[in-house]
């Protein structure tokens, strides 16, 4: 058996995806998301919401505006808040 970090065998049995959940979306977070996704580069929206999606991962500033990234299109494909 090979060297382990303590904890790993206690989070072995959880999938990496959720060993980190973030709050959930508000409802204007989620719908600002759900934009991103159908729009190609967004501008507009108020910087809170901006900050909060780039802080998760959500979006990413490209060139002035925002884009989805692919974690931010797999969260509104599955309709999870």
């Amino acid at each position: 058996m090979g060297l382990r970090l303590k904890g790993s065998l206690e989070l072995a049995h959880i999938p990496a995806m959720h060993r980190f959940l973030p709050e959930p979306l508000t409802p204007e977070e989620l719908s600002a998301l759900k934009l991103l996704v159908s729009a190609p580069l967004l501008r507009g929206l108020p910087y809170r919401i901006q900050k909060r999606l780039v802080d998760l991962g959500f979006a990413e500033n490209v060139r002035g505006g925002l884009i989805a990234t692919a974690d931010g299109i797999l969260r509104v494909h599955l309709k999870k808040n």
